[in-house]
């Protein structure tokens, strides 16, 4: 019986994250105004470096691995801007609802970096915090997980699969 349990709660969990990307998305359509520039970098940077790491986790060397940062600075420049927007929005939510990034969101941070990195908290946490752009985008994540987790929980939506749902409400589809 524990088997049919853990496979209900994973599919729960697997569609919460296909809603919360929906969300992102209807939220980044909506944005009217476009991060700036230093976001955008900020973000392309965060996402080289995460590549780099993952790289040198698995015992490659960056140079011999074919990743050429220059390249995907480039090819990733829609996906830092997709992205940013995305944060951005979530942070307009966030203030417009009081959610703050309290100390104990961070030192959980912290801890499950530790955990994914096989590193010392201490030593993560003096990392993020002698590095101010990897702090911020660190403060940018909880708080627009925490905002994401605010919309999910209080917004009721109504998906329909290809091909059902009312059909015929007198609304056409954009």
């Amino acid at each position: 019986r524990g088997i049919k349990i853990d496979l209900q709660n994973h599919k729960d969990q697997e569609e919460e994250l296909r809603v919360k990307e929906e969300i992102f998305n209807l939220l980044v359509k909506d944005a009217e105004t476009a991060p700036t520039e230093s976001l955008i970098e900020r973000e392309l940077k965060f996402m080289i470096e995460g590549m780099k790491y993952q790289i040198a986790q698995s015992g490659t060397k960056v140079e011999d691995s074919g990743f050429e940062p220059e390249k995907a600075m480039k090819e990733w420049r829609e996906r830092a801007i997709f992205n940013t927007t995305g944060y951005m929005m979530l942070e307009f939510v966030a203030n417009a609802e009081n959610i703050h990034v309290t100390q104990q969101d961070m030192e959980g941070e912290y801890e499950l970096l530790a955990k994914q990195t096989k590193q010392k908290v201490e030593e993560i946490q003096k990392r993020l915090m002698s590095n101010p752009d990897s702090l911020s985008q660190t403060t940018t994540k909880i708080l627009g997980q925490k905002a994401m987790n605010f919309i999910y929980s209080n917004c009721e939506f109504e998906f329909y699969k290809e091909g059902e749902g009312p059909e015929n409400d007198g609304k056409q589809e954009s």
